[in-house]
């Protein structure tokens, strides 16, 4: 397998560039503050207790990272299939790339390159998604839920240890640690270690939030372009619209991002309601 080179795993823009330094900045932080901090508090180093969490959080970190790596690397482009030098139906010419592109794909200026299915351009990867990297982006949402999820119930944990209580002060502070700090609630609490704390919940929420807006466009077989543009010829039901994201062995896919999982399209022909498949012999 050929190395992967630095360049590609760093975003282009500087635009992207803030964002994506913040997300492993944080994640860096998170795992240290979990590790020294957090657990020593709540379990014996090494006891039962403390080797099941950290097998626990271990697996949570090393999907997330590995989907975020892969969501990044993935080729997105139609790699060695030859486009047809005559447009098709339904096919459109960029000017850009000087190619004839398939239904659903579209150009991104940032990637600089024409995406297959092109969903939308992810700051927080600097890549784009597409069809060929939607699986991993998807899943890297719900990792990220389920470590922040977990994260979140071993500093409330960690919260109610330090200080045997949870009342009304405590909650606010952890949920809002500047207005804790402001009005003097943090005496007892570090202010830095409810910042910690208050990130985790709003990372909690903003990927939910993501998880949802995205699922629901999945279902219904459209990229986030098409729901703009009102196009629903590409839904076939929930269940293939599924499988046209996470493939064939999706229910392997929660174990590992390396689990081959082939998705039942190329990114280039595509199955729209009471239509049958393009014939690549009509190139």
């Amino acid at each position: 397998m050929a190395l992967i080179k630095w360049e590609v795993l760093l975003p282009k823009k500087f635009g992207d560039k803030i964002p994506v330094l913040f997300i492993l900045l944080e994640l860096i932080i998170e795992i240290v503050f979990e590790l020294y901090v957090v657990f020593p508090t709540l379990y014996e180093p090494f006891s039962q207790s403390y080797n099941i969490h950290l097998a626990v959080g271990l697996f949570l970190f090393f999907n997330f990272i590995g989907n975020y790596y892969l969501s990044i690397v993935t080729d997105l482009t139609s790699g060695p299939n030859v486009l047809p030098s005559v447009l098709k139906p339904d096919w459109s010419y960029c000017p850009s790339c000087t190619l004839n592109t398939p239904p659903r794909s579209s150009h991104c200026f940032v990637c600089n390159k024409c995406i297959l299915k092109r969903d939308h351009h992810c700051v927080y990867t600097g890549k784009c998604v597409g069809h060929n990297n939607q699986r991993y982006y998807m899943m890297m949402l719900i990792y990220l839920a389920l470590g922040a999820l977990y994260a979140n119930y071993l500093n409330i944990e960690f919260t109610y240890e330090m200080l045997n209580s949870l009342d009304w002060k405590v909650v606010i502070t952890f949920f809002a640690p500047v207005i804790g700090w402001i009005f003097g609630f943090t005496q007892s609490l570090s202010f830095l270690t409810c910042l910690q704390c208050s990130t985790c919940v709003v990372c909690l929420m903003l990927s939910l939030a993501m998880i949802y807006y995205h699922l629901a466009l999945i279902l219904r077989g459209q990229t986030t372009r098409e729901w703009r543009k009102g196009i629903r010829g590409y839904n076939r039901g929930w269940r293939l619209n599924l499988l046209d994201v996470f493939g064939s062995r999706w229910y392997l896919i929660w174990f590992s991002p390396w689990v081959s999982s082939p998705l039942p399209g190329d990114g280039i022909h595509f199955v729209k309601r009471d239509k049958s498949l393009e014939n690549v012999k009509d190139m």
